[in-house]
């Protein structure tokens, strides 16, 4: 049996990933700060069945270099998603935010290096794709070759650092193969009332925060979670797929107002009350139907990712099964 580790198991992403790869058949080591704390007992829950073949072991801060060579020792693959996901800081968000998160793909590296492992999969993100391509030419479509040539925020400079990391790494140690799995924004059903990660989004949607300030006037691709662990799944083993990228999102852009759209869609008259009708300051957003040219996950799945209406249903669905909502 192959063991796979993931680290930052407790994160949105990475309790989704440990799921599938217990049902696949692979024992997975999870990192996690403290695997005695009764704040992570929720992992074992989403491992009914397969808990003998999961274990939660120790990587107390992905700044630094303590515990990475015993949680990776033995391991055939490493799954890495930890990662400091603040959009702002206390103080300094470089130390805060920027720093940790290339220190920790850093240790992730060296470690799997050390450990002889076969592949590491990086969860990275859109946010190190998008970046002032269009100022050329408005109808640029990103694609897997295109970097964040901005990083206006702290999240985004510590996400593209991160991956060019990676393949920095890869170029210098051509035996260990990568690869890097860049979602949009990600909705999808939460595992566990304890972890909502991003799905937090579509739940301050419907909890009505957006309805009297107006909707945020951000552009997303819009991802979901089961399609970006399936991509991870799939990546770690085929061998086509070693030292490639992976644009794992809608092709559109998106926007709250239309996030919104989707949920009276498919709940007629149950949020229309407190679901937004305008932008903040009543601003003028550009949506596109046509962003991202996702085909090479098309081919990867062998069909199309999850439409954006049916993950925001799904994660509405979800939040109120695990009793989040109301």
């Amino acid at each position: 049996m192959k063991t796979v580790v993931v680290t930052g198991a407790n994160g949105y992403i990475g309790s989704r990933v440990v799921q599938d790869l217990l049902k696949a058949g692979y024992k997975v080591r999870g990192t996690v700060r403290d695997p005695h704390d009764e704040k992570y007992a929720w992992l074992h829950e989403i491992a009914d069945g397969y808990n003998d073949h999961l274990e939660l072991v120790s990587i107390p801060n992905i700044v630094e270099n303590v515990g990475w060579d015993e949680a990776f020792a033995g391991a055939d693959y490493i799954i890495h998603t930890a990662a400091r996901l603040s959009f702002t800081a206390v103080v300094d968000a470089e130390l805060e935010i920027v720093q940790p998160n290339i220190r920790g793909v850093e240790h992730c590296l060296n470690a799997a290096l050390k450990a002889g492992v076969k592949r590491v999969v990086f969860t990275s993100t859109m946010a190190a794709v998008c970046g002032f391509q269009r100022r050329a030419d408005p109808n640029h479509l990103w694609t897997e070759d295109d970097w964040n040539d901005e990083m206006g925020s702290a999240y985004s400079k510590s996400k593209t650092l991160s991956e060019r990391v990676l393949w920095d790494f890869h170029a210098a140690h051509p035996e260990l193969e990568v690869v890097s799995i860049n979602p949009g924004l990600t909705f999808g059903p939460i595992l566990h009332k304890e972890c909502v990660g991003s799905a937090g989004f579509v739940l301050r949607c419907i909890k009505g925060i957006y309805a009297e300030t107006g909707a945020p006037t951000n552009t997303f691709g819009i991802s979901d979670v089961r399609d970006v662990s399936e991509s991870i799944l799939r990546t770690m083993i085929q061998p086509e797929c070693a030292n490639q990228r992976y644009l794992v999102t809608n092709k559109g852009s998106y926007s709250q107002m239309i996030v919104a759209g989707f949920i009276e869609d498919s709940f007629p008259g149950e949020f229309t009350q407190v679901l937004p009708t305008r932008f903040k300051e009543d601003a003028k957003v550009e949506t596109r139907e046509n962003s991202i040219n996702n085909s090479k996950v098309i081919a990867l799945f062998g069909r199309d990712v999850i439409h954006p209406r049916d993950i925001v249903r799904d994660t509405i669905i979800s939040l109120k099964a695990c009793g989040v909502y109301p």
